[in-house]
């Protein structure tokens, strides 16, 4: 009788773990601390999004995948971190979407002047059909395109006089994105315009090599560049989004069921980081105005937009006239 509860006993065991492992928890499986690489600070959105992505990721995934992040451009300027995506050593960076037009000059329609009127326009495009055709874009180039973050509208900083109209900008000195069609845009006003990595631009505008350049107000003032620019323009001359990219390398080593996390914990993260977003830029613009810069935010905008007509005429058919014209027609619905 001893001998028969003892078999039982064991074969008892023996099932409970053979159902243990068929009802294996979430937390079951590899685990994972992505590299993530961002050109801005811990102030920011960008930064404060993924942090909050990550306690997402660890949640979801039982603590198996997590984000190690690393800010202030450590593991290298947009573009380098673009190539670590391709290499595999970088997992996933947040970027604008300038340097990857080298990829799909698709996404030249994004930095076109003036695209999109109002930020809900532009989240509703990017976030609909034909933003996941930009991401799908990216297929072919160990890069998986995961959505469209906030970095708000870009405006002029400089450290000359007060921007009021397109022409206050012929002889400024103006840095912009390494994109030909930022550079254009400010060519067709007449500025001396130049490109620079992110990353350069504090001690550019510091050491005088630039007078002036155009960004965020959350980029303008988490950068310190407000203390050596004491005007700035609201001239929402483009809308910035911020791409969340992850390399096709890591993507593809996940398990179906992993990578629909990353997809859905990415998708949650955005309302929060676009919340924040708008958020820091109330701030960041309150701050700035307490440390006395001077903003200017009676602008004709009909005079710009008018001012960069060039831009339109020259890049439209490299971009795609229909896939222009799908936008305009999505925002005037």
């Amino acid at each position: 009788m001893e001998k028969r509860r003892k078999i039982f006993a064991v074969c008892t065991t023996l099932i409970l773990s053979l159902v243990q492992v068929g009802f294996a928890p979430a937390s079951d499986g590899p685990t994972y601390t992505l590299q993530v690489g961002h050109a801005t600070n811990e102030g920011h959105a960008y930064h404060i999004g993924m942090l909050h992505w990550d306690e997402l990721l660890n949640e979801a995934s039982g603590g198996r995948i997590r984000l190690q992040i690393h800010p202030n451009a450590t593991l290298g300027a947009e573009r380098d971190l673009i190539e670590g995506l391709q290499l595999g050593t970088v997992d996933i960076s947040l970027t604008a979407s300038a340097p990857l037009v080298n990829f799909s000059m698709a996404f030249s329609v994004i930095d076109l002047p003036y695209m999109f009127p109002t930020i809900e326009d532009a989240f509703r495009v990017l976030d609909g059909e034909i933003g996941r055709e930009l991401l799908d874009a990216l297929k072919g180039t160990r890069i998986v395109g995961l959505g469209f973050w906030d970095n708000g509208y870009r405006h002029i900083s400089n450290s000359k006089r007060e921007i009021v109209h397109p022409a206050d900008l012929q002889g400024i000195k103006l840095r912009t994105m390494e994109s030909e069609i930022c550079l254009d845009t400010f060519r067709a006003m007449n500025a001396n315009v130049m490109a620079m990595a992110y990353s350069e631009v504090y001690t550019a505008l510091q050491q005088k090599t630039v007078d002036a350049q155009e960004g965020s107000i959350q980029n303008t003032y988490q950068a310190g560049m407000h203390e050596v620019q004491p005007y700035m323009s609201l001239t929402y001359h483009f809308y910035a989004p911020a791409l969340v990219l992850m390399s096709q390398i890591t993507y593809d080593s996940m398990s179906p069921e992993d990578q629909k996390i990353i997809l859905d914990t990415c998708e949650q993260a955005k309302i929060y980081q676009r919340e924040v977003s708008r958020k820091n830029e109330l701030e960041a613009k309150r701050a700035m105005i307490d440390y006395g810069v001077r903003f200017r935010e009676d602008l004709d905008l009909g005079e710009w937009r008018a001012a960069v007509q060039k831009c339109y005429d020259k890049h439209s058919e490299r971009i795609g006239v229909d896939l222009i014209r799908r936008i305009q027609d999505a925002i005037a619905k």
